[in-house]
This record gives structure tokens, C-alpha cells and sequence, in this order.
């Protein structure tokens, strides 16, 4: 495995980084160097990963900011509440629809992240909405939603029939005319999709309303461990969101540090967690404790984990890369079963590379 610093300098270019503190501190230096580059008629062509912060930057430093690039923050301010309100009526919908349907249902992401965390509908931007339902039920789920009308441009031939489909993809999207888009999950990591992965997420879940609609959403220290193993792979738009994710869910929560060091050890995600754990406290002074960085980077990882990791890092792998990623992945997915029927099944799995290639498909679209 890289060396932590080595790993935690893909999580923010210097200029990144200063963006970050500005937005998510108020530091005088960081608004003031932020300030300077930001060209006040020149904000949409920023690069994505920081647009998506102009927000939370107007909402922390506005206080500082003045003339046109005040206003003009600020027109960028109202119009994403003005979509993430679209987006929470939205959201309602699909959930009375499952509701109706008798599906549980929890709320992962963005609404999430604002109702519970951010309590600013304009601050975290979002695209679509994220919906986890229990692995047992979602075969029955995506037969629903084809017959009520919502399509996929990511389904192969017969493969969401194939049980292997579900250990191998952890989520796929889906659109309707009425609804908009649907990320489905049924695992809640890319990371994590053996058969009972997402029990403890579900056992210890916690309330969310969305207006007249119950549902659940992560508990603060789960909602942590999402978005920091969620930051950690390579992404063509830089995935510096989850930074801002991740340090607003630390200062509006209390985190439980045991449950965090077990769900990451269950999981097998140690070594993300710890990389990005250290990133957070060494760029951003979190207040994460040094011993929890300490055993996660301590704890004990086999070769294939430690290749798995590193693939996770690369955007784009050779084909020797792939081959070696994808066993990997078939590997962790099957880590339930008994090591003869996980070597048993792979030949069958491996009409899988189709699958794995969707994996990557659906993987890039939803690593926003």
C-alpha cells in the first residue's frame, strides 16, 4: 500500500485544499487566498469539484466577500437551494412511491447530508437522489420500477435475474419521466457487497422526515465512514465534496470512535478510512482522535486487500490492472462463503466481466 502522505495528497491540490478551509473554516488566509483566483465573472468555468462548493464558501465567508463577487456568489447560493428544493419535492415522491410499494427505504448523500448535517438546503449540492433498500428485497424493487415505468441504461441481458449481479454491483441508476433519476442502492459501499453487508447500517439507522415522508438515513458515525471510503477512490471530477461531507458531519455530531474502528474492520475498510482519516486531520485539524488513525493503519491487511486499494487509486488501470482488480472484487464480494464455493463459483461469475465492466460504468456515474 502507498504510504498514507502519498495517498492523501490525490485528495486536493494546494489550491483545493485552501478552497476547503475557506468554505468549511472562514480562516482570514484561506478567503483571502480564495479571494483572489476567484474571478467573479468567471465562476462557471471553474472546475466542477469546486463549483460545487461556491455555496457552502458564500454561506461561510459572505461576512468577507464583497462587490460583484458577492453577488454574484450569491446568485449561485440561491440557485441551488432553488434545485435542492426541486430535488427534496422530488425526493418525497420516490419515497411515497416506495412506501406504497411496502419498501423500506434510507436516504443516502446529498438530501441526507443537508437535512441532518448541513440544515441548509442550498449548501451541498445534488443531482439525484440516493435511496438504499434492503439487499433481500431488491430484485423485486427493480421489477417494480420497470413496471411502473423507470429504465436503466446500465442493465445487461438477464443479469439482474443472476444472484451474483447483487454481490458483484452495490447500485445501479434508473430513470422516470415523472420522477427524474434514481440512484438504487442495495449496498451501501462499492467496497463492501458480501451478502449481509449493510445490516448494521440498517439495524442502526437513524429517522429522517422529508417533509410528510418517514424514512431512515445513517447514523453520524456511519454517515462518516460513507463519505471518507467513498472519497478515497480516483474520480475524473476531483471528489473533494466528501471532504466538506466529512468535516461538517464532525463538527454537527458526535462521533462514536469504537463503532467506527469496528464497522471499518468488519467491512475490510481500514486502509481507506485511515488514509482519509489523516488527510482530514492533518489538512484540516478535525478532531479525530490519533489512536483511531492509528489502529486503522495498524490493523493487519492482506496482500489482495492491500492490490484491491491500490487499484482503487488508479483511474485508469491496464488490463493486466483490471484482471487482477476484478478478482479482488469477486473475492470481497463472496468473502460470506466458504473458500471452495467462492473458487467454485467463479468461473460462472466470470460471464462477470460483463459485470465488472457495468461495475465500472456504474461506478463512474455515480461517483458523484
Amino acid at each position: 500500500m502507498q504510504d498514507t502522505c502519498e495517498i492523501a495528497t490525490r485528495f486536493g491540490t494546494p489550491v483545493q485544499v485552501t478552497f476547503l478551509r475557506a468554505a468549511l473554516t472562514g480562516a482570514e488566509d484561506a478567503v483571502e487566498a480564495a479571494q483572489e483566483w476567484l474571478i467573479a465573472d468567471e465562476l462557471d468555468r471553474l472546475e466542477l469539484g469546486i463549483r460545487r462548493l461556491l455555496p457552502l464558501f458564500y454561506r461561510t465567508a459572505r461576512q468577507s466577500i464583497t462587490g460583484e463577487l458577492r453577488t454574484n456568489l450569491q446568485s449561485q447560493y440561491l440557485q441551488y437551494w432553488a434545485k435542492n428544493q426541486t430535488l427534496l419535492s422530488r425526493l418525497e415522491k420516490v419515497l411515497a412511491w416506495f412506501q406504497a410499494k411496502g419498501v423500506p427505504t434510507l436516504v443516502l448523500k446529498g438530501m441526507a447530508l443537508s437535512l441532518l448535517h448541513y440544515d441548509d438546503m442550498a449548501v451541498r449540492p445534488s443531482s439525484d437522489l440516493d435511496i438504499l433498500v434492503p439487499e433481500e428485497q431488491v430484485r423485486d424493487v427493480l421489477a417494480l420500477l420497470r413496471q411502473d415505468g423507470w429504465t436503466t441504461d446500465y442493465a445487461l441481458a438477464g443479469a439482474t435475474r443472476r444472484s451474483c449481479f447483487y454481490r458483484h454491483i452495490h447500485a445501479i441508476p434508473v430513470t422516470h419521466a415523472e420522477y427524474g433519476e434514481l440512484d438504487l442502492h442495495w449496498h451501501v459501499l462499492q467496497t463492501a457487497t458480501f451478502r449481509g453487508a449493510d445490516r448494521s447500517f440498517w439495524n442502526d439507522s437513524v429517522p429522517l422526515q422529508v417533509n410528510a415522508i418517514a424514512t431512515r438515513a445513517l447514523n453520524p458515525t456511519d454517515q462518516l465512514l460513507h463519505a471518507c471510503v467513498h472519497g478515497f477512490a480516483a474520480n475524473v471530477v476531483a471528489p473533494i465534496r466528501w471532504v466538506a461531507d466529512a468535516i461538517t458531519v464532525l463538527q454537527t455530531s458526535p462521533i462514536d470512535w469504537e463503532r467506527l474502528l469496528s464497522q471499518a474492520k468488519y467491512l475490510h475498510v481500514t486502509a481507506p478510512l485511515g488514509a482519509t482519516l489523516s488527510f482530514l486531520r492533518s489538512s484540516f485539524d478535525a478532531a479525530i482522535p490519533a489512536s483511531v488513525i492509528e489502529e486503522l493503519m495498524s490493523f493487519p491487511m492482506d496482500r489482495s486487500d492491500r492490490r484491491y486499494f491500490e487499484h482503487l487509486t488508479v483511474l485508469h488501470r491496464t488490463w493486466r490492472e483490471d484482471i487482477a482488480y476484478n478478482w479482488e472484487r469477486h473475492r470481497r464480494a463472496n468473502r460470506d462463503r466458504h473458500p471452495i464455493l467462492r473458487l467454485a463459483s467463479m468461473p460462472r461469475d466470470l460471464g462477470l466481466f460483463a459485470f465488472y465492466r457495468l461495475g465500472k460504468q456504474i461506478s463512474s456515474k455515480l461517483a458523484g
